[in-house]
């Protein structure tokens, strides 16, 4: 069985987690201006195209949720195998931190496209 130093795995998964707290402040943000601009405007397509946002930042949100039980998950159980190896963790742990590092990636680029096509909404809304 191979083993890999705490430390490293320790500090990414505090960065992921720092990461999906920044993604949720702005989530909140988000949702701030989009009620404003909900009751500034009283047009349907302007009410249409802010459900979808809404939908989209609940969903979101959950992902966020989701993101965030992994990453403490397998920080318990990196935390379990390192009090039984004395400062290493197994492989199995490192892969599925990796795995679950790619998963926050992919979020992000789909939180990034999001607020691209927010900042369209916005423009043509406010």
């Amino acid at each position: 069985m191979s083993h890999t130093d705490v430390l490293e795995l320790g500090n990414k998964q505090t960065q992921l987690l720092s990461l999906l707290d920044f993604y949720e402040k702005e989530i909140d943000f988000l949702k701030k201006m989009l009620q404003e601009i909900v009751e500034k405007n009283t047009n349907k397509n302007a009410r249409t195209e802010a459900e979808h946002f809404q939908n989209q930042f609940i969903l979101q949100q959950k992902n966020i949720d989701e993101l965030k039980i992994k990453i403490n998950q397998n920080k318990h159980l990196a935390y379990t195998d390192l009090k039984e190896h004395e400062g290493l963790v197994d492989d199995k742990i490192i892969k599925e931190s990796k795995s679950i590092e790619k998963e926050v990636l992919s979020f992000e680029k789909i939180i990034l496209e999001l607020r691209q096509e927010y900042k369209k909404y916005l423009a043509k809304w406010m």
